[in-house]
This record gives structure tokens, C-alpha cells and sequence, in this order.
């Protein structure tokens, strides 16, 4: 009786091959080396590449199917109009490799390394990224669809045109990273790290990031539609020309960030903003409901824009212009306002405490059940201001001009007006009390 030992597994030494119309199925290579090979409409089925080196290989209209590659390497191999589906690339090293019109179907790279490679009209779908590398990779005409990435690392890495939808970023940091012309939709990033990244003409639509970090990014003619930030940080981060569209930022932290930005539909949530400053900045339909701390603005103009239950904390306006503003329940302590303008703006249930005006004019302006205490008013011009229900209390006014002014139902409570004229103004039921007048005129004043 004679048995049958299984053959030994090929070892194997192709150079110079070209393989044409070849079916290899259920086939196992190990220990394989390829050199300046062609496959050309060739069909691997439940293949195993073991320990392979592909070298100036040249692989046309080939078919991956069920394919397991592990431990292998691919040197200035070029894939054109391949197909893989259900591939398993484990310990696999691309280098100098361009994929052209590739599609990938359920695949999983893991522990993969991919260096000096480019992917033109490549597409993933139903994709698992596990501890890859990308480095100084060319991403051209890509489309990610229902893709995860865990613990991925792109360093010098190029997105150009480049569709993401549906995908996970789990634990990936971004390291000089240029996206241009990328869209981003229903994409989620968790715990991902953005530094010195650059994003022009990125489009982030239904976009979710959750405990992200961004560190010396630039972000450049960028659409945010959308948008939940929660628990991110963003740390000396510039934004030129971003529009943010229906975007929430919540718990979010901006230290040392510069926005030159417009904001539509926008809500702010629980966000503190410290040491931001706003340069250039449009508000239009945003509502606030914000902490700002250390902040500066200026040259900013917020129009159509609603403060609602807002705390500004040692802030300081520097020629900024409030149209159309609404302030609702907002609180204003330790702020300084310098060459401010307010046209059209009501303040409701507004309280000032420890507030600076320098050189501030306020033009139609309606404040309603506003309370004032300890603020200070130099040099400020109001004119045709009506002040509703209002109570001063410790203010002191000096160097100002109030010019068709209304007062109804004021209190006025420990107040000083030094070198103070009042032209064409009406008094209705105000109280006066401990209240000093110093170097005051009055012209066409009517007390009722």
C-alpha cells in the first residue's frame, strides 16, 4: 500500500513571465518571487500568497477573489483595472505602487504599510483598515464607501478629489495632510488627531466628531453642512473663508484660534471659546449660547443674530458692529467695548455688571427690562435710544451725549453724570436717586 504525502508548497522563481488568460484555483504560494511578470486577464480564486515579493510587476484586468495575502511585498508593482473581492491583506508593504481604476469590494488590510503609492479612480466599498500606514500616498478620484479605519496613520498624505461616505475613523491621526476637493459625508471621526493638516475646498456634510483634536490645522474655502462637534478641541487652528451651516458644537474647547469665518444657521451649545480671536468675522441667523472667556473680537459684525442665555466673562469688542441683534438673557461682566457700534439691536433681560464703554455709539437701540450695575460709560453716544423698565444702579456716565432719548420707567440709583448732554430727551415715571450731576446740560428736555 503506497500513501500519498500532499505536494510541498511551490517555491518558486518567475522572471520575466507573462501569464494570459490564467485561472489559478485553490492554489497556495509560498516563498514566490515575481520580477518583471505581466498578468493579463488573469483569475485568482481561493488563492493563499505566503512569504511573496512581486517586483516591476504588471498586473491588467485582474480578478481577486476570496484571495489571502500575508507577509507579502509589492516593489513598483502597477494594478490596473483590478478587481479584489473578500481579500485579506495581513503584514502586506506597498512601495512605488499606483493603483488605477481599482475596485475593492469587503476587504481587510491589516497591519499594512503602504509608501510612495498612488490610487487614481480607486474605489472601497464595505472596507476594514486595522494598523495602517500611509505614507506619502496619493489618493486621486477615490471613493470610501461604508469604510472603517482603526488606528490608522496617514503622514504626507495627498486627498485630492477624493469622496468619503459612510465612513469610520476610529483612533487615526492625520499628520501633514493636505485634503483638496474632498467631500465628507455621513462620515464619523472618534478620538481622531488633525495635526498640521490643510483642508481646501472640503465639504464636510452630516458629519459627526466626537473627541477630536485638531492642532495647527488650516482650513481654507471649507463647507461645514450639518456638522456635531462634541468634545473637541481646537487648539491654534485657522479657518479663512469657512462657511458653517446648521453646525453644533457642544462641550467644545477653541484655544488660540483665528476665524475669518461666516456663520449661517449655526448653534453653539455649552462651547467656551478662551483666547480666540474673531478677525473679519459674519454672524448671520447664528443663535449663541455660549461661555466666551478671554475673548477678543475684532472688526466683526454680527447681523440677524440672537445671544441667547450667553456669558461673556473679560471680553473685549473692539470695532465691532451689532445690526439686527438680539440679546436675550445674557450676561456681560468684566467686557470692554471699544469703538463699538449698536444699530437696531434690543437687549432683553440683559445684565451688565463691571462693563467699560470707550467710545461707543448706540443708534436705535431698545434695551427692555436691562439692568446695569457698576458700568462705567466714557465718551458713548445714544442716539434715538428708548430704554424700557431700565435700572442703574453705581453707573457712571461721563463725556456722554444722549440725543432723542427716551426714558420710561427708569431707575436711576446711586448714578453720576459728569459733563453729560441730554438734547431733545423725555423723561416718563424715572426715579432719581443719590444721584449727582456734574457739568450737565439740558436742551429740550421733557419731564412728564
Amino acid at each position: 500500500m503506497c500513501l500519498q504525502h500532499p505536494p510541498p508548497p511551490v517555491v518558486v522563481t518567475l522572471q520575466e513571465v507573462t501569464l494570459q488568460e490564467v485561472t489559478l484555483q485553490e492554489v497556495t504560494l509560498q516563498e514566490v518571487t515575481l520580477q518583471e511578470v505581466t498578468l493579463q486577464e488573469v483569475t485568482l480564486q481561493e488563492v493563499t500568497l505566503q512569504e511573496v515579493t512581486l517586483q516591476e510587476v504588471t498586473l491588467q484586468e485582474v480578478t481577486l477573489q476570496e484571495v489571502t495575502l500575508q507577509e507579502v511585498t509589492l516593489l513598483e508593482v502597477t494594478l490596473q483595472e483590478v478587481t479584489l473581492q473578500e481579500v485579506t491583506l495581513q503584514e502586506v508593504t506597498l512601495q512605488e505602487v499606483t493603483l488605477q481604476e481599482v475596485t475593492l469590494h469587503e476587504v481587510t488590510l491589516q497591519e499594512v504599510t503602504l509608501q510612495e503609492v498612488t490610487l487614481q479612480k480607486v474605489t472601497l466599498q464595505e472596507a476594514m483598515l486595522q494598523e495602517v500606514t500611509l505614507q506619502e500616498v496619493t489618493l486621486q478620484e477615490v471613493t470610501l464607501q461604508e469604510v472603517t479605519l482603526q488606528e490608522v496613520t496617514l503622514q504626507e498624505v495627498t486627498l485630492q478629489e477624493v469622496m468619503l461616505q459612510e465612513v469610520t475613523l476610529q483612533e487615526v491621526t492625520l499628520q501633514e495632510v493636505t485634503l483638496q476637493e474632498v467631500t465628507l459625508q455621513e462620515v464619523t471621526l472618534q478620538e481622531v488627531t488633525l495635526q498640521e493638516v490643510t483642508l481646501q475646498e472640503v465639504t464636510l456634510q452630516e458629519a459627526t466628531l466626537q473627541e477630536v483634536t485638531l492642532q495647527e490645522v488650516t482650513l481654507q474655502e471649507v463647507t461645514l453642512q450639518e456638522v456635531t462637534l462634541q468634545e473637541a478641541t481646537l487648539q491654534e487652528v485657522t479657518l479663512q473663508e469657512v462657511t458653517l451651516q446648521e453646525v453644533t458644537l457642544q462641550e467644545a474647547t477653541l484655544q488660540e484660534v483665528t476665524l475669518q469665518v461666516t456663520l449661517q444657521e449655526v448653534t453653539l451649545q455649552e462651547v467656551t471659546l478662551q483666547e480666540v480671536t474673531l478677525h473679519e468675522v459674519t454672524l448671520q441667523e447664528v443663535t449663541l449660547q455660549v461661555t466666551l472667556q478671554e475673548v477678543t473680537l475684532q472688526e466683526v459684525t454680527l447681523q440677524e443674530v440672537t445671544l441667547q442665555e450667553v456669558t461673556l466673562q473679560e471680553v473685549t469688542l473692539q470695532e465691532v458692529t451689532l445690526q439686527e441683534v438680539t440679546l436675550l438673557e445674557v450676561t456681560l461682566q468684566e467686557v470692554t467695548l471699544q469703538e463699538v457700534t449698536l444699530q437696531e439691536v434690543t437687549l432683553q433681560e440683559v445684565t451688565l455688571q463691571e462693563v467699560t464703554l470707550q467710545e461707543v455709539t448706540l443708534q436705535e437701540v431698545t434695551l427692555q427690562e436691562v439692568t446695569l450695575q457698576e458700568v462705567t460709560l466714557q465718551e458713548v453716544t445714544l442716539q434715538e435710544v428708548t430704554l424700557q423698565e431700565v435700572t442703574l444702579q453705581e453707573v457712571t456716565l461721563q463725556e456722554v451725549t444722549l440725543q432723542e432719548v427716551t426714558l420710561q420707567e427708569v431707575t436711576l440709583q446711586e448714578v453720576t453724570l459728569q459733563e453729560v448732554t441730554l438734547q431733545e430727551v423725555t423723561l416718563q415715571e424715572v426715579t432719581l436717586q443719590e444721584v449727582t450731576l456734574q457739568e450737565v446740560t439740558l436742551q429740550e428736555v421733557t419731564g412728564k
